[in-house]
């Protein structure tokens, strides 16, 4: 009978995957605080800091696969926050950044980079630190 009970763990632990309790926590690897180094098109970029300007970008966890963002512009002493949710995915040695369906960047070492192009066909490219 333990035996039974001890192939019935197994085939129940294997056949989980990556869901439920045993996904891991991407939300929490990424997790912190990300200044921007690079903002552009991806032809005209510009570094930052620069000017007076600077981009921050905070990933709050939600869940295990969920993350909330706020997007800090800051202008001299001005101030424009833009907010939202990325679902995140693992793929590889990455972690994906998804928002309304849509694969737009990914973490990898504790660097962000995000590339996506908007309703209005304009490609916004950014890289951040940790």
């Amino acid at each position: 009978m333990k035996q039974l009970f001890v192939l019935f763990l197994v085939f129940a632990l294997s056949s989980c995957g990556d869901t439920g309790i045993f996904a891991p926590n991407l939300a929490k690897n990424v997790e912190g605080v990300y200044e921007v180094y690079l903002l552009g098109d991806g032809v005209n970029n510009k570094t930052m800091p620069s000017d007076g300007t600077s981009l921050k970008i905070e990933l709050t966890p939600i869940d295990k696969a969920t993350s909330s963002y706020l997007m800090t512009l800051t202008l001299r002493n001005d101030s424009d926050i833009q907010e939202g949710i990325f679902e995140l995915k693992k793929s590889g040695d990455q972690i994906n950044l998804h928002e309304d369906g849509k694969n737009i960047g990914f973490i990898k070492d504790n660097e962000l980079s995000i590339d996506y192009v908007n309703g209005s066909g304009v490609r916004s490219v950014i890289k951040a630190k940790k």
